[in-house]
Order: C-alpha cells, then structure tokens, then sequence
C-alpha cells in the first residue's frame, strides 16, 4: 500500500507509517532535496481521512549524548478519486495547500476541515530541518460511509421483477434465496460465459461494495463483470478508469473477497457476470451500498387569492378582481392620467386669464400698478 519515490539507506518505505511513537529512529529518509520526494499511500477501497499526523527522525548517539534531528516542516498532499490526482486546498485556495510549519521532530496532526475521499494519497515534503528528509506518517479516518448491508427476500419462485433473478439454477438446493454471504450459494445450471445473478432494488440505491465467496467445497468464480440498469433493457458496463473493470473473485471456496467500488452506481437493476471460475459456476454474494437521495421537487408557486390554477397548469382571472400587481399598475395609470389632466386644465386656465386681462386694462395702466406694487413695504 505505501510507497516512496527513493530512500536513504535502510530507511524505506516498510518505514513511513507511523506506528510505533516510543521508535524515534525508525522513519522513512532520503537524501532527495530536489522537491521529488514523494510517499504513495494506495487502497484498495474508497475511505474518508479526517486528519494526518507525521513524526521525524531523533537519531540519539548514546556515545558522545547528542541527538540528532531531522524532520519535515511543512508538506503538501494530493489525492486521487474517480481517477483523477488533484491537490489538497482550504477554502478559497486556488493552489496546493501548504501542510504543517512544525518547529521539533514530535508528533504533529493536521484536521482537515472536511474529511477526503478518496483511494490513494500522495504526501511531498516542501521544506524540511537537516541534511535529510525524514518522516513517517499516520493517516486517522472510516470506510466510505455508503456501505450498508443491503438485504434482499430471497423467493422460491422466478417472477417477473422479483428481487433476485438467475439465467439457471443447478438444483433446488442452490436455489435463489439461498444466495446471501451467509448461507448456501447459488450455482449456475450450465458452466459458461452467458450466466448471471441479477438484482432488483425497489428504489433507487447507490451501489458502493460487494463481497463474493464460494460453495464452502470446491467451487468458487475467479473473475467476474458487473452491469447496472435502470429500465432492466439497457445494460451499462461497470468502468474504472474509462476501462470495463474486471473484477478479482475469490481463490478458494472459503475465504470471501471485497471490493469497494471507486465509482459508485446507481441503479435499480445490478447484474453480476462469471467469467473465470474453478470447477463450477457458485457464488455467494452481499451487496452494500445505500438508498440514492431524492432530489428535491420543484416548487410549485402557489395561487393567490385573486387567481386559481385550472389542471393544465393554466389559470383563469376571476370576475371579481384581477391579481394583485395588475391592480397596482391600473392605479398607477389612472393616477398618471388624472394628473396630466389637471396640468393641461391649470395651464389653459391661466393662459386664458392672461389674455382676458390684457384686453380689460390699458398697457400704461397696468404699468402704473406694477410700479405701485414694487413700492409697497
């Protein structure tokens, strides 16, 4: 699961997941300072990690009493999920985010703010204390959270949609309901490329691990293929990468083999496809995963009191009233006219008193209570 890009001495890989904290000597080193270095954590399964603590190096000569410290001061990580590495960013952060600013060689955790998912790690060291680069780290975390038992009721009968579904059954014994993990498995009728097992959710469900085992003797399928549905007509063939994924079955009838899917699915319909088996066709099969969320509904807007939605979504005005903003704008209308009205009538208005006053009084007379008027105090 861990690699590292180059080491110093014995210093390896087998040394960079901090598990013991009392063995200060025992770190992953490499005398690589050209910002390369590099620790490779892989899983076989989608996780969450909360946090990260890291450790240095205190190399004590019990000879001259001295200790010698080398540790990483700071680093940045990336992670890989649905196929693709990108670097680790706080909020608002458009680069790699810059990890620690440790001051000793003791133990130090970071808390993400939200936890990663993700199946593979990468960890580069950007600033370090002596002549080599020396750490080993501790990753804290859970499986991915959609990972519940999801169980079936196993029939007697093959109907039409029913939970469980097979291409052929060897005998009653391997029937369907004796499918699950945990009790008998179902073998297929004829050994060939052209059976399957096929599941049937009533909702839609998020599809994220599954587990296969044998018949508990000698039969057991070493590689298999999965297809998912949501009709149950057109049938899509599980990807990693980009590439029709081939799943590692078992290699022995006992032991039951687990795979986290890096991708969940949704699905209504899964169909889980032998290729390669011993003996012959017999698996015993759990699914885990989790009931897909719903999106929300639109909203619907709701009527108001002065209008009413007929069932073909259109709607009718009433005869007592017209929505509430259509009667605003009438007002406003009436409002504007009515003013414009007045301003027409007071200008005519005064214009005619204008005139009416100049045919009543002579020009030198109305002269003459001008100058009156401008002497009055």
């Amino acid at each position: 699961m861990v690699t590292v890009t180059d080491s110093y001495k014995n210093h390896g890989a087998d040394k960079a997941i901090l598990t013991d904290e009392e063995a200060l000597d025992s770190t992953w080193c490499t005398n690589n300072t050209s910002g390369m270095a590099e620790i490779k954590v892989e899983f076989n399964e989608l996780v969450r990690i909360t946090s990260i603590s890291s450790q240095g190096r205190d190399s004590y000569d019990k000879l001259l009493d001295f200790h010698k410290l080398f540790y990483v001061k700071s680093f940045r990580i990336s992670y890989r999920r649905n196929g693709r590495w990108r670097p680790y960013h706080e909020d608002g952060h458009v680069a790699a985010t810059i990890l620690g600013y440790r001051h000793d060689a003791a133990i130090s955790t970071k808390t993400f703010k939200h936890p990663i998912t993700l199946d593979g790690l990468s960890i580069t060291p950007v600033t370090w204390f002596g002549e080599l680069i020396c750490m080993k780290i501790r990753l804290n975390g859970c499986p991915y959270v959609c990972q519940k038992q999801l169980s079936f009721d196993f029939p007697d009968k093959i109907k039409e949609k029913e939970r469980v579904t097979v291409s052929s059954a060897k005998d009653p014994k391997n029937n369907l309901k004796q499918v699950a993990i945990e009790t008998q498995p179902w073998c297929a009728k004829t050994n060939d490329k052209k059976q399957w097992i096929q599941f049937y959710f009533d909702n839609a469900t998020i599809v994220s691990q599954l587990i296969t085992a044998g018949d508990k003797k000698e039969s057991f399928v070493k590689t298999y293929s999965i297809q998912y549905s949501i009709d149950g007509k057109t049938w899509i063939n599980y990807k990693q990468y980009g590439i029709k994924r081939i799943f590692q079955g078992n290699h022995n009838p006992l032991h039951a083999m687990k795979h986290t899917l890096i991708s969940p699915i949704k699905v209504l319909y899964l169909r889980i496809i032998p290729i390669t088996w011993n003996r012959n066709i017999c698996m015993r099969i759990s699914i885990l995963g989790c009931k897909a969320v719903a999106a929300a509904p639109p909203k619907t807007p709701k009527p108001t009191t002065d209008i009413f939605y007929s069932t073909d979504e259109k709607y009718e005005e009433k005869s007592s009233g017209l929505p509430g903003g259509s009667v605003a704008g009438l007002v406003v209308g009436i409002l504007l006219f009515l003013a414009l009205v007045v301003a027409i009538s007071v200008f005519l208005f005064f214009k005619k008193r204008a005139r009416s006053e100049r045919n009543d009084y002579p020009v030198s007379y109305s002269k003459a209570i001008l100058a009156d008027a401008g002497n009055e105090i």
